[in-house]
């Protein structure tokens, strides 16, 4: 019968926490977000394509959880594993200054491995699982 209660218990607590049965299952065990490389012609497949006359300074640099800065660079870089459990927030910052962020589970995107990435000329970040997207993130882990 303890062993009921404690479950119930341990139930109860996700509940609360607003974790579904997912992140109960996801709880101590981690994912992975690739960071894609910055393509080379960023600058002027947004200059020509910009509609909106955004102009970035081309210094991206992300942040998961308002943890550790990660530049966005020429290479494709792992980020630090992330819980699978939960909701996390991305910032995606250019120059210091922030440009867009958004909130995420791995459950509503597919799981893990995720694929962070800028789109030149639409101007806009996309976190994609690979088992759907054809384009390659560049982390060896996820080929």
């Amino acid at each position: 019968m303890a062993e009921i209660g404690h479950a119930s218990g341990a139930l109860a607590a996700f509940l609360m926490l607003g974790l579904t049965t997912s992140d109960a299952r996801a709880v101590g065990r981690t994912g992975t977000v690739c960071l894609a490389a910055l393509p080379p012609n960023a600058r002027e497949l947004d200059w020509l394509a910009s509609a909106r006359g955004e102009h970035f300074k081309y210094k991206f640099w992300v942040s998961v959880d308002g943890g550790r800065a990660v530049d966005v660079g020429a290479t494709a870089k792992t980020l630090e594993p992330i819980s699978l459990a939960g909701k996390h927030r991305i910032g995606i910052f250019d120059a210091g200054s922030a440009v867009t962020s958004f909130r995420f589970t791995f459950a509503e995107r597919g799981g893990s491995p995720l694929c962070l990435r800028y789109s030149p000329g639409f101007q806009t970040w996309s976190l994609v699982t690979q088992k759907w997207d054809p384009v390659d993130c560049g982390c060896a882990l996820l080929r």
